[in-house]
């Protein structure tokens, strides 16, 4: 699923800021002139999804901290769970 949504990321942004590779050839003219390809959508979340994923996030860092026995980065992974917590909460 990650690897789907990474090259919908990578698709949006290639058609909506494509790289001009400084050489006077055909394409790089006809993107200047505007004829860029179709921006895809990309798919919108809201707050409720965005704070559940990150609730779910949380745990899954914790069970992970405490399964293969992290505790040298248990206190990176409690800090990152904080960082979710509170920007997904205002």
């Amino acid at each position: 699923m990650l690897s789907l949504e990474l090259v919908a990321l990578l698709e949006h942004d290639a058609a909506k800021y494509p790289i001009v590779s400084g050489k006077s050839d055909k394409a790089d003219k006809k993107a200047a002139k505007g004829g860029r390809a179709a921006v895809p959508q990309l798919q919108t979340f809201s707050d409720d999804e965005l704070k559940a994923a990150a609730a779910v996030l949380e745990g899954e860092v914790v069970y992970v901290i405490k399964a293969m026995d992290h505790s040298s980065v248990a206190q990176v992974g409690r800090g990152w769970c904080r960082q979710l917590r509170w920007r997904y909460s205002r």
